[in-house]
């Protein structure tokens, strides 16, 4: 998503009145997020159980894959995804632009493979709620992300000629995330 010269400006002059740096900034929209996103979903859950809260959370996190996918488009410069490399790039942009370390571990034609070292809203939420590995919540947020890596493929219009596989999760204690993107 772009925003307008006047709309960054107006965040930059919003930041200085309340006389705070943009990193500062950063680190509250990071706590919002968190403290938003751990309340929405232990609301769900006391109330109708673990299944609908996996079901709505996963909902919430896949309206934004198709602002990833036009952010990414939008700094890679292209109109068009075509191929496993761009997925992959666009997956890489989406993350970094929200506080992880993605790491690339291999790309070509037919691969790619993205490695997270770190992920800002575990490390919050562990902290903030002393939310533990394989708990309900943090188990959600291991299937969301898995959701959000196959929901980059479907936006890109590439289900037919990509497959998607995370098999080690940060939030399942596991030491890095690791999503693959393979040509069918």
């Amino acid at each position: 998503m772009k925003f307008s010269d006047k709309d960054v400006n107006a965040l930059f002059d919003a930041v200085k009145k309340v006389g705070t740096s943009v990193e500062a900034q950063a680190g509250t929209e990071l706590a919002a997020l968190g403290m938003y996103d751990h309340s929405f979903y232990y609301r769900i859950l006391e109330a109708d159980g673990e299944d609908k809260a996996n079901e709505m959370h996963k909902k919430v996190w896949l309206k934004h894959v198709k602002d990833y996918v036009i952010e990414g488009k939008d700094d890679l410069k292209i109109d068009k995804i075509e191929d496993v490399q761009t997925v992959g790039l666009i997956t890489k942009i989406a993350f970094e632009k929200r506080g992880c370390i993605f790491d690339i571990g291999e790309i070509n034609p037919d691969i790619f493979v993205g490695i997270i070292t770190r992920d800002p809203l575990k490390e919050f939420v562990e902290d903030a709620f002393q939310e533990e590995i394989r708990n309900p919540y943090m188990r959600s947020l291991a299937r969301v992300m898995n959701s959000v890596f196959e929901g980059i493929v479907e936006e890109c219009g590439l289900s037919a000629s990509i497959e998607v596989t995370q098999d080690q999760s940060l939030y399942l204690g596991d030491s890095v995330t690791k999503v693959v993107y393979q040509s069918k």
